[in-house]
């Protein structure tokens, strides 16, 4: 323990006694810095030097703070050795009374942060961080600051003598004046925005009051077009029962002219048709008398003449009938004799080929061509090579079985021995890392062992050393006598530092109070200032305030009650900008599918535009306007034309019979008609009937196309349409709810501007 006395306290001791160690520990007691040059545990006692892995340090210092109360100041530190360097770590202090322990109803520790001790020891005593650290106890590497460049020593003498506060000072006072005039200027904006305002709003007053005589002068001339209207609109009137009556006359008589007309032409028609008799009346009605029997004959020579040609087409279809097979007949027998020629042209082509290729030469005819028994010996020559053939390839592979065996054997002789070489090998190297790991291990022992017999030899030598120098301190202490001479200095130093901490208490209360009441100051004229602008801007703005509110703006009450209403202006303008957002994309929506369904009526009606077009255009030699009908007259034209045809030809067979057996017999009576028969007639009837059978089959291809169309126009095109004027009247109503939406949105700021306004 040292004690340090008033007025003066001497340390004396040859060089490495330990005497700057003394102001240290003063120092990083006071201010918690440490000395200069020792970062990483020099300040502390070398672990290597105690044998140690970790070496612990404590500084105590009881001084009395500028109250006079004895206070007692703790700091910890450790050092831990590792394997490769020192590390410091600082540990929790301790700040208390010292005399706290007496008092057991009272708190003696006031504080155990390393950070807090720091800043209140130098407070409690009553000197500032920089005069502990750079004059009471400057160290002796740092005593040389004074001579330090200009910068570094302004700043080590503003913080000696706290000129900070006046420059901060300083620095308020600029920045508040910077505020006022913003805030100076922002008023001369606003003001010039009012007067802008109020200049505007005279303008739409005289033009509302212009705008109102207009109207008044419009109404005026609205009433008397009225009255010219409702003048005009009986005139009109009295002219349309004119007019509607002259035109029921005009059409009766178009009507009875068109009748008369039909009239006529149907005469004429009648005199194209009826032939006028000029017998006398007498033999007229005995006609007309007898005209009854006169049909009854003429309906019984009709039948049997029915008779005989349903007779006669019954023929005639049979006969057709054994005609078609036996034509169908013929015509298999010719394509099976072709085939039969190509089959043989190809398998002597086959036997070519092969005999080519396996070197057997067929035996040919002197034309060149094969017989079936050449066919037949080479086929015997083919069967024999293709056993023999077959016999090798066995042999093949029975050889290539007998070398596969073989291969697999050797191949699992080769696998096995290349795992246990793998295996060899796995062992060799898990070996080798072993070996490895045991030498690191010897090596490392070694190296520990080297350096704890280097260690031993200094701690040796360190001990000899401080050995020598505390016989040398004893042997001086004895022959010195200072002892009363430090006593006196000790109680002078005391007395002095008790006087100078007390004036220094006192100076440092007299520039704390003078700084309270210059502050104390500025804050009452900064509040007397800001109540009256308070005051001024509530009496401009109540009127608008109420307006918005619906109470009179009151300082105290005033922002909770904007915030309120922002509070519930935010949310009726998000709920506004929901619902304007959720009718925009359903208003979007409705648009793109309206365009789309539009866009897929548009392509519909050009393709029922192309498909009306198509059948148009097939349909252009046929009287009919639809396909069917079409189909079935083309189809009743081909079975005429053909039954046309079966009859000539029919009627050519027979008389081609009586013309043979009139050449035999040489008379025939008819031979004059079959001279007369042409084959040109017959030629055309075939035309005909190709050109029908082609026109059948136009119009076949035009009816799935006409089943479209129909499908097109009566389905699928109403339909679309009633979707379109579905999707029509959505858009609109989704139209007017965006637009509804979107002045709600646009008008909500005009009542929300009081945000921009605070």
């Amino acid at each position: 323990v040292i004690e340090f006395y008033s007025p003066v306290t001497v340390i004396v001791g040859h060089n490495g006694s330990g005497k700057t160690t003394i102001i240290e520990c003063l120092k990083y007691a006071t201010t918690g810095e440490q000395p200069p040059n020792t970062r990483g545990g020099a300040f502390v006692h070398d672990p290597k030097m105690a044998n140690e892995k970790e070496v612990k340090a404590q500084v105590k210092l009881r001084f009395f703070a500028a109250n006079r109360t004895r206070m007692l100041a703790v700091r910890n530190l450790s050092v831990t050795m590792t394997k490769t360097k020192m590390a410091m770590k600082t540990l929790e202090g301790i700040l208390a009374t010292s005399d706290g322990a007496k008092d057991n109803n009272k708190r003696g520790v006031i504080s155990t942060k390393c950070a807090e001790l720091d800043a209140e020891i130098p407070h409690l005593l009553g000197v500032s961080k920089s005069v502990l650290e750079n004059v009471i106890f400057c160290h002796q590497e740092d005593s040389y600051w004074p001579l330090a460049e200009a910068s570094v020593l302004k700043k080590k003498f503003d913080d000696i003598f706290e000129a900070t506060r006046y420059t901060k000072a300083l620095d308020n006072i600029k920045s508040l004046r910077k505020e006022r005039v913003a805030d100076l200027k922002a008023d001369k904006e606003r003001l010039h925005s009012l007067g802008l305002e109020k200049a505007h709003a005279d303008r739409l007053k005289s033009k509302i009051d212009e705008l109102t005589n207009q109207v008044a002068e419009k109404t005026q001339e609205s009433e008397e077009t009225e009255a010219g209207l409702d003048a005009q609109v009986a005139a009109n009137t009295k002219f349309y029962d004119s007019a509607t009556r002259f035109q029921q006359i005009f059409l009766k008589v178009e009507h009875l002219e068109e009748r008369r007309s039909q009239v006529i032409l149907n005469m004429e028609e009648l005199r194209k048709t009826v032939t006028l008799i000029d017998d006398p009346t007498d033999v007229l009605k005995s006609k007309l008398d007898n005209y009854d029997a006169h049909c009854a004959t003429q309906r019984t020579k009709r039948a049997a003449k029915a008779t005989e040609l349903i007779r006669e087409e019954d023929n005639l279809a049979e006969a057709r009938r054994d005609h078609q097979e036996a034509v169908n007949t013929c015509g298999e027998m010719r394509g099976q004799a072709k085939n039969h020629e190509q089959n043989i042209i190809q398998r002597d082509t086959e036997i070519s080929n092969i005999g080519a290729k396996y070197g057997m030469r067929p035996n040919t005819n002197t034309n060149g061509s094969l017989d079936r028994d050449s066919v037949v010996e080479f086929s015997a020559r083919l069967g024999e090579m293709a056993r023999a053939q077959a016999l090798e390839l066995e042999r093949l592979q029975n050889e290539y079985e007998v070398k596969s065996n073989e291969y697999q054997s050797k191949k699992t002789e080769l696998q096995t021995e290349e795992n246990a070489l793998k295996h060899e090998k796995e062992t060799l190297k898990a070996q080798m890392q072993r070996n490895r790991s045991q030498m690191s291990a010897a090596e490392t022992s070694l190296d520990t062992l080297r350096l704890l017999e280097t260690e031993l030899k200094l701690a040796a030598s360190a001990v000899s050393d401080a050995r020598d120098r505390l016989s040398t301190a004893k042997a001086a202490a004895q022959e010195s006598s200072f002892e009363s001479q430090i006593a006196e200095r000790t109680n002078y130093l005391a007395t002095k530092t008790d006087e100078r901490e007390r004036l220094q208490q006192k100076l440092a209360d007299l520039q704390s109070q003078a700084e309270t009441r210059a502050k104390l100051g500025l804050k009452r004229a900064d509040f007397s200032r800001k109540r009256a602008e308070i005051d001024t801007i509530i009496g401009i703005h109540n009127e608008r305030f109420k307006a918005i509110l619906g109470t009179n703006a009151e300082a105290d009450t005033m922002e909770r009650d904007v915030d309120q209403a922002l509070i519930t202006k935010d949310k009726e303008i998000a709920q506004l900008e929901a619902d304007a957002s959720t009718a925009s994309r359903e208003m979007h929506s409705v648009e793109s599918a309206l365009t789309s369904c539009r866009d897929q009526i548009r392509k519909k009606e050009a393709e029922l535009k192309a498909l009306e077009q198509r059948i148009k255009s097939g349909l252009v030699d046929s009287e009919h306007s639809t396909v069917g009908p079409a189909i079935k007259a083309a189809q009743a034209e081909l079975d005429n034309w053909l039954e046309e045809i079966g009859q000539h030809e029919g009627a050519g067979h027979f008389y081609s019979k009586i013309l043979r057996d009139g050449k035999t017999h040489k008379n025939c009576v008819v031979n004059g008609h079959i001279q007369k028969r042409d084959t040109k007639y017959l030629e055309e009837c075939k035309q005909s009937r190709e050109d029908w059978a082609a026109e059948v089959g136009r119009l076949q291809t035009l009816l799935p196309v006409e089943e479209t169309r129909d499908k097109l126009r009566d389905e699928e095109l109403p339909m679309m349409k009633r979707r379109a004027e579905e999707l029509d009247s959505k858009a609109t109503k989704a139209t007017a709810e965006a637009q509804e939406t979107e002045t709600a949105v646009k008008a909500a700021p005009s009542s929300h501007r009081i945000h921009s306004n605070r």
